[in-house]
Order: C-alpha cells, then structure tokens, then sequence
C-alpha cells in the first residue's frame, strides 16, 4: 500500500490533532474559559481526575461542541496545571456511554 493510512501512528496523531484543535475553534469562548476555570478547580482539589470530574465543577457554561473539552485539557497540560497518565477509566457520565477517559495528574494538588 502506497502513502500514510489511518493506521500509521504519525498519520492518526496529526489526525487527532487537528480534530481536538478543531473542537476547540469552535467552542463557545466563555464555556473555554469556564472549563478551564473547572479544570483548575479540579487540580486544587484532586490527586488524580478525568474529564468526568471537571465537568462537575462546570455547571454554568456550555457550549455546543463537547469535543472541546479535549483541547481544554490540552492548554491546561501546556499550563503546568495537570498532566497525562498513561491509565483510563471508563465514563460515569450516561451521555458519554462508559468511553474510556484518560486520568489526569494534578500539577496543584497539595495534600
């Protein structure tokens, strides 16, 4: 087979990318601050969350793309305020359908 496929690891990569900062084009901008702001919230208060857990402490905003919430967790990786562990749990969130998510580290938990 000639050229990349979706089953190149270069080629999915570049493609999740581009879907995640995507996502996050599209996002209401106050729901990314918002999350943001949740994600925060959530390192302060725990030693290890999913995206599960942020989205309880976001009950204000929303927005019409939920995807974004990949890229939220992007920028607060890039922040220093969590980072990525190579473990997941599936989804307690009904609208989600137990996907797995992917367990962050806070970088601002004190215990």
């Amino acid at each position: 087979m000639n050229g990349p496929t979706l089953f190149d690891p270069v080629t999915a990569k570049a493609v999740t990318n581009e879907a995640v900062e995507r996502a996050g084009a599209h996002a209401d901008a106050d729901w990314m601050v918002a999350a943001l702001a949740a994600v925060e919230a959530c390192a302060r208060g725990r030693s290890l969350f999913t995206t599960d857990d942020v989205y309880e402490f976001l009950t204000e905003a929303s927005t019409h793309e939920p995807r974004a919430m990949g890229a939220v967790m992007r920028k607060a990786q890039a922040a220093g305020v969590c980072q990525a562990t190579d473990y997941y749990r599936p989804s307690s969130r009904p609208q989600a359908h137990q996907n797995p998510k992917r367990v962050w580290q806070s970088l601002r938990f004190a215990s």
